[in-house]
């Protein structure tokens, strides 16, 4: 029987963070392990988990990384999974991963598919559920919004992860040695440390993926990214952290200059979001930190003029061209 650690990091959300838990116990292949790691003062932690067989982990508020590091380092299984605090699984998640690697025994990674929902309809949203027997009953009638295929990575993992990030973190399952030698979650970013592992953990060995939709990814507006100005920034110190990387292997890619147009949007987008909330030092800091992951001038260039009127120059060169 496949043995699973499941580490659900979680920040100040009690009602939330019962649901998740709940729909990990409801696994019809049970977990060898749940940890949830009580990231920092005020996180508080519902009763009814102290009473289950739930392992909770208080430590000073870090971040998610290093809830989650703290998770790693602490689950004793072979395998890790994640789970956001806010998000459910499927019944049927464990089970049909632990299928899924008896087929393969060289896999050491893989990525399932997700659902998004929300209690009211939205920009984004798949299904309109508040539980998990909403979601599973709205999933069994609803035709997907969004197309994963992205996430089918096998054979140039790291190559395309350096695009753009193809991981869906509450769909993942990785072997505990493999997460520890790629280094886990890098700490200190608020954005884009998944990215990292994702990439790290490439290094080492494929990314596999399972198409399934085995988790339901929550929208509400405590998971809004874009709240935190400076996550593109982060983003981009991210991406240099994973280009400056000397001690771990480096698997067949493309040049630097060739992923100029991928990075030049997550830059370009993060500049002038930045601008529009008169955040202009971290604007500045954006350019002046992106710039070394944009080999081509042209990419620099673009950086410095506003999205909408990128496209519309993009626009005509490709009618120009036709």
């Amino acid at each position: 029987m496949t043995d699973f650690a499941v580490v659900i990091p979680t920040y100040r959300r009690p009602a939330y963070l019962a649901e998740a838990v709940k729909s990990v116990l409801a696994q019809t292949h049970p977990p060898a392990e749940v940890i949830v790691v009580c990231d920092g003062p005020g996180s508080s932690i519902p009763d009814e988990l102290h009473r289950s067989p739930v392992r909770v982990i208080e430590q000073p508020h870090g971040g998610e990384s290093v809830a989650r590091n703290t998770g790693i380092a602490a689950a004793g299984a072979e395998w890790v999974c994640f789970l956001d605090d806010d998000d459910l699984w499927h019944p049927d998640r464990l089970r049909l991963t632990a299928e899924f690697l008896a087929k393969d025994p060289e896999c050491e990674a893989v990525t399932a598919s997700s659902w998004t929902f929300a209690s009211e309809p939205a920009d984004g949203v798949e299904l309109v559920a508040s539980d998990l027997a909403g979601c599973l009953d709205a999933a069994s009638r609803a035709e997907p919004k969004t197309d994963m295929s992205y996430l089918d990575i096998n054979g140039r993992s790291f190559e395309l992860l350096l695009e753009r990030n193809r991981g869906n973190i509450s769909g993942t399952t990785v072997r505990r040695d493999v997460l520890l030698r790629a280094g886990a979650f890098p700490v200190g970013y608020t954005c884009g440390a998944d990215w990292v592992m994702f990439i790290n953990v490439a290094r080492y060995t494929e990314w596999h993926y399972l198409d399934a939709r085995l988790s339901f990814v929550r929208i509400h507006p405590g998971n809004n990214t874009s709240a935190n100005p400076t996550n593109g920034l982060m983003t981009v110190r991210a991406l240099r952290k994973v280009w400056a990387d000397e001690y771990r292997p480096v698997p067949p890619h493309r040049n630097l200059a060739d992923y100029g147009t991928d990075y030049r949007w997550t830059i370009q987008n993060a500049v002038w979001d930045s601008i529009r909330r008169r955040h202009v030092r971290i604007a500045y800091d954006t350019v002046r930190e992106g710039f070394p992951l944009l080999a081509r001038r042209r990419d620099q260039a673009y950086v410095l003029v506003p999205p909408q009127i990128t496209w519309r120059i993009e626009r005509l060169v490709r009618h120009g061209h036709d």
